[in-house]
């Protein structure tokens, strides 16, 4: 029987799918960086590129850790978009309609979302296996 790390395969899919566009982003964001030069970017970036890379490794071999690290990934792509900084910045009575509409909005609310399916759908750790190799070894 093969290692799942979901219990849904569409929810796998998605992982992997939203993974890839999160390492183009990641790239594009630091081809970016030659246009206009930043040090806390600079680190953000490839402190991004290095979390998408893991999760990305991780999704393929289903390593118990991929979902951690798909969760780190989402995190600073969503914060690498600065979505928190910009809506907290528009935050006033008049602008809620031009908050619903903002793209970084959007972002936000799709991470989350995103997030939110993939940590229903990942497994837990498997307990039985462990049980099963302490068998004999009376740990009383």
């Amino acid at each position: 029987m093969g290692k799942r790390v979901f219990s849904k395969k569409i929810v796998f899919y998605l992982a992997l799918i939203v993974t890839i566009f999160l390492i183009f982003f990641s790239i594009m964001s630091f081809l970016s960086l030659f246009d206009d030069f930043n040090i806390i970017t600079l680190i953000i970036t490839i402190f991004s590129i290095v979390v998408n890379l893991f999760a990305f490794v991780h999704l393929i071999e289903k390593y118990n850790r991929a979902v951690l690290f798909l969760n780190l990934s989402l995190g600073v792509f969503m914060l690498d978009s600065l979505s928190f900084v910009v809506l907290a910045l528009k935050m006033s009575p008049g602008n809620l309609n031009e908050i619903l509409t903002s793209f970084h909005f959007k972002i936000l609310v799709f991470g989350t979302i995103i997030l939110i399916i993939i940590n229903r759908y990942s497994l837990k750790e498997n307990k039985t296996e462990i049980e099963i190799e302490s068998i004999g070894t009376h740990n009383d």
